[in-house]
């Protein structure tokens, strides 16, 4: 019972010396402690958006149209407004497209599900409209096409 007591009472004791000597709290023998004192690195400066940021690089497209909306009834070369609130993609911000001849448009994003997206088209003649929708609606990029109809200005 002893001699476990000693044992045990060793094995603390050296523990505590390696211990105190890799914090330099303790002075080795044959080691001496240098009289200057280095600054520690300084911390960089953390960013307020980070490096990284996990997601998918999708296409956001869709139609739009007037009423009644049949193909022939479609806006060729107005602008489609994108705006993308994000704390992280590299794509958030504002953009803008043209819609081509059969009235489509497309956006090329990066989307995390966190994301929130804002599409916004203003005609002239027509009642402005905006669609809203999330990242998670977009999840691994099987975004719904988005299908906007306009309706004439009375």
């Amino acid at each position: 019972m002893a001699r476990k007591f000693f044992s045990t009472l060793l094995f603390i004791v050296i523990s505590l010396s390696l211990l105190l000597a890799g914090c330099h709290l303790y002075e080795l023998p044959g080691e001496h402690q240098s009289e200057s004192i280095e600054p520690r690195p300084s911390i960089p400066n953390l960013s307020p958006s980070p490096t990284f940021c996990t997601g998918w690089h999708c296409e956001i497209n869709g139609t739009v149209s007037a009423e009644p909306a049949e193909p022939t009834n479609q806006l060729a070369s107005e602008t489609v407004t994108l705006s993308q609130i994000s704390w992280c993609s590299p794509t958030s911000g504002k953009k803008d497209t043209q819609l081509d001849e059969d009235g489509k448009f497309s956006f090329d994003v990066y989307i995390h599900d966190t994301d929130s997206f804002n599409i916004y088209v203003d005609i002239e003649g027509y009642q402005a409209e905006k669609i809203q929708f999330g990242g998670f609606d977009c999840l691994y990029c099987h975004c719904p096409p988005i299908k906007i109809i306009l309706e004439a200005k009375e």
